[in-house]
């Protein structure tokens, strides 16, 4: 079993074969994060219950962000509710008050400098807003999580069955195709071989 890597430390200091994995992980999130952006649209409404009016009109989500953005973003709230972070305080508020720096920007960035092998590790340089490079540690955190486990996103039908070259790397038991896409609730055969959507 490795333990001398963690999601702290830049992709570059894996092999080149694994930290491959990562960087082709990093694209796909990437990708993923681009191609899908948050869009909210009216519809006009009814005048039937709930308190709207005729001519109204309600606000609809048109397109959702990836499932995985959606996650990242409500560990972020988590995670400076949970530093304290208060008014007054650099950091970026949002309406309800909580303190929060995530800007899908800076996890396209960070998403971007993995992918290309120039990610850093975390802290290496401090600002006042916090830690520098934490943006790559946790994208890397995902990342990790998404080699070793394997992703399905329902809203999307997409999905990644978890790489069993890093799951050697790191000490775990290779996974099997057809165990992973039957925890996600699809029916893969030997004899069938392929992704179920």
């Amino acid at each position: 079993m490795v333990d001398y890597w963690d999601p702290e430390e830049p992709v570059r200091n894996l092999p080149k074969n694994i930290g491959k994995s990562y960087k082709n992980e990093a694209r796909r999130l990437y990708d993923d994060l681009l191609r899908r952006k948050l869009t909210i649209g009216t519809v006009p409404c009814d005048g039937n219950g709930k308190g709207y009016g005729t001519g109204q009109k309600l606000r609809v989500v048109e397109q959702p962000n990836p499932a995985w953005y959606s996650e990242f973003y409500r560990t972020f709230k988590k995670r400076n509710k949970k530093k304290g972070y208060t008014k007054g305080s650099p950091h970026k508020k949002r309406g309800n008050g909580v303190h929060t720096f995530c800007e899908r920007k800076r996890v396209e960035q960070a998403l971007f400098r993995i992918m290309s092998g120039k990610d850093g590790q975390l802290g290496a340089q401090r600002r006042k807003s916090g830690p520098s490079n934490l943006y790559q540690t946790l994208v890397r955190e995902i990342i990790h999580d998404n080699l070793v486990n394997g992703i399905y996103d329902p809203e999307d039908e997409n999905g990644v069955e978890p790489d069993n070259k890093v799951r050697r790397f790191f000490g775990l038991e290779d996974v099997e195709p057809e165990e992973f896409w039957a925890e996600q609730g699809f029916e893969v055969s030997k004899a069938n071989d392929e992704v179920p959507f």
